[in-house]
């Protein structure tokens, strides 16, 4: 049995009101580092639309295997982290034993700095 996932269009005006809180909300995280002093015009919206479509490729893959018929569960979202190798970046959000040590973070954080 194949489930259909219908996506139900947003107004024009739901659609501008979503676009401008995305936008509103990757601006205040971009100002919230102190190290940030100054932020390209394009940045907060290039960001809020990759958190759009970070959001809608994990819910369609939610959906897909999914074990209610109209709800998308927690375990259903874990589900599609661990099993889509392009998400494994959250795996430690989703278990936490995954996630790395503070030493690694720091590891990191100097490789880039």
């Amino acid at each position: 049995m194949t489930s259909q996932i219908k996506l139900t269009p947003y107004s024009v005006a739901e659609t501008k009101l979503l676009h401008v809180a995305a936008h509103e909300h990757t601006l205040a995280a971009l100002k919230s580092d102190s190290d940030v002093r100054m932020i390209a015009q394009e940045a907060p919206v290039i960001l809020a639309r990759a958190c759009e479509l970070l959001t809608l490729e994990l819910t369609l893959r939610a959906a897909k295997d999914q074990e209610h018929a109209k709800l998308i569960t927690r375990a259903d979202i874990v589900k599609a982290i661990k099993a889509a190798p392009t998400m494994d970046f959250l795996h430690g959000v989703v278990c936490p034993a995954q996630a790395p040590s503070q030493d690694e973070i720091a590891e990191a954080e100097e490789e880039y700095a």
